[in-house]
């Protein structure tokens, strides 16, 4: 097995999307055919001309989809879809199976698998939204499933036996991005957490902040014909609220554990995508102050909206729609400009 390497990490740095800045990296590191050969055992596969003739590649078109990962090599064809903070699209995977099975006749002797890459937390989930997917589509074949921790420790362990030195390095930087994103989530329950899953009035003041939600989004529906709020949920596993939109900008505002966890201040968030360091400043001082947390795209802005003891719940929600209109009005840079949030305001 060679120990030359010619992979580009820097390239996962020019993805604008979390999950292609995930798969990027991890295409690159698959360039070492130490990687490679580790990473198809993690997979439950070893193909018979070994690493050196595959070849790993992102973001191939296929007839009605994007592959996020692709192995390709003489007998061999592996198709990966990668969530990291998002789910599946309806119907997604559909296309990539009949590209598998057409693959397949013309490759009667060779090895083709869909695999699902995912935090281990929702693997599961996503499996079970995949099998759905996939009835009536001739796939037979159940897609595997591999997460990202486990990808992670499988670098962990390479990482003192590879060359050159570089890659070690690099190995090590996709460890730490892995448990940096999505470790915590995985440890267990510290005495003080149980404590507080134990108590009622945990699952009172959730519950409590959830109902407000449900009356922010009424209000800002009634605030007048200047932005749009989703009519359909922009929700996943973790996550679950409403997309907003002005002027060809999106933000979001809804219930976020895992930014709540690290941000605190409160469950209900406002994500604001196009706020920037430069722009703190420009932030009127009677709103709520922006925030760095783990959002979807990497680091990124939130404002945790401020709950009120001894407040009407309808009072709560009608202080919390006026500052998501303050920030949509008098902030308008602080939307995210992306083409798949601004279709909505053509339709």
């Amino acid at each position: 097995m060679t120990t030359k390497w010619n992979g580009r990490p820097e390239l996962a740095l020019l993805a604008e999307k979390e999950e292609d800045r995930f798969t990027q990296f991890l295409c690159e590191l698959l360039r070492s055919d130490a990687v490679m050969d580790g990473f198809l055992r993690l997979c439950g596969l070893t193909p018979e001309r070994g690493a050196s003739a595959l070849h790993p590649s992102t973001q191939v078109t296929v007839p009605g989809g994007r592959l996020d990962l692709a192995i390709h090599g003489p007998d061999t064809y592996l198709l990966f879809e990668a969530k990291v903070g998002s789910w599946l699209h309806d119907g997604q995977l559909v296309p990539y199976a009949k590209d598998l099975l057409a693959w397949a006749v013309k490759n009667p002797g060779g090895r083709s698998r869909m695999i699902l890459l995912a935090p281990a937390a929702t693997l599961l989930e996503i499996e079970a939204a995949a099998v759905a997917q996939l009835q009536g589509t001739g796939f037979l074949e159940s897609p595997r499933c591999v997460s990202w921790e486990q990808v992670a420790r499988m670098c962990a362990g390479l990482k003192e036996a590879v060359e050159p030195p570089e890659l070690r390095v690099h190995l090590a930087t996709f460890t730490a991005l892995v448990e940096r994103r999505l470790g915590q989530a995985q440890e267990p329950f510290s005495s003080e957490e149980i404590a507080l899953l134990a108590n009622p009035l945990t699952g009172r003041a959730v519950h409590r902040a959830a109902i407000v939600l449900t009356k922010l989004i009424e209000c800002l529906k009634r605030g007048g014909p200047d932005f749009k709020v989703d009519t359909t949920k922009a929700a996943g596993l973790l996550w679950q609220g409403r997309n907003l939109y002005l002027n060809r900008r999106w933000w979001w505002v809804g219930l976020w554990p895992p930014v709540w966890s690290t941000v605190g201040g409160s469950p209900l968030l406002l994500q604001v995508p196009g706020m920037t360091d430069a722009m703190l400043a420009s932030v009127p001082k009677h709103l709520p102050r922006p925030v760095l947390g783990p959002t979807t795209a990497g680091d990124g802005f939130v404002v945790p909206l401020p709950l009120h003891p001894a407040m009407p719940l309808d009072e709560i929600a009608q202080a919390l729609a006026s500052i998501v209109r303050d920030y949509l009005v008098q902030v308008p840079d602080s939307g995210g400009t992306s083409r798949a949030h601004t279709e909505a305001d053509e339709e």
